[in-house]
């Protein structure tokens, strides 16, 4: 992450102002490595790039409203990373298969089996369970 410190906070009053200037050189500042950051969560370039830009334009219309009470750079990557957080788990939610359909499909199990069926369903469950008990940081890639 680029240091900002008092300039970043300078700016945001500009942008606040109304100067676009400014607010192109914010871009200019921590774009990329916002991208970065956002595309190690989503795995996709696309939407990284979607969600990078939804991330400056939530930082453009907050300007009147950002108060320089710490850090502008992390200020920026809790938006940037709660929107890649949020599309995962909306991502998530509109998936057409479940876990558990996967893994029947995976190992083979479609009921002919109850056996081969049974441990399926135990191995689901502990692979929710270990997944669920990461850190988001590497939770969310998983995901």
């Amino acid at each position: 992450m680029p240091p900002g410190g008092d300039r970043d906070d300078n700016l945001m009053q500009a942008v606040a102002a109304g100067n676009e200037a400014a607010f192109a050189e914010l871009m200019r500042r921590h774009r990329q490595w916002v991208y970065h950051q956002v595309r190690a969560i989503v795995q996709d370039s696309s939407q990284a790039e979607d969600l990078t830009q939804e991330a400056f334009t939530r930082v453009y219309r907050s300007a009147g409203d950002y108060t320089a009470q710490g850090s502008f750079t992390a200020w920026l990557r809790r938006i940037a990373l709660n929107l890649a957080r949020n599309h995962l788990k909306q991502r998530q939610r509109s998936a057409c298969l479940s876990l558990s359909d996967l893994e029947m499909e995976l190992l083979g199990t479609n009921g002919s089996e109850p056996m081969q069926a049974l441990l399926a369903r135990g191995l689901s469950e502990d692979v929710r369970t270990a997944i669920q008990a990461l850190p988001d940081e590497q939770r969310f890639p998983l995901i």
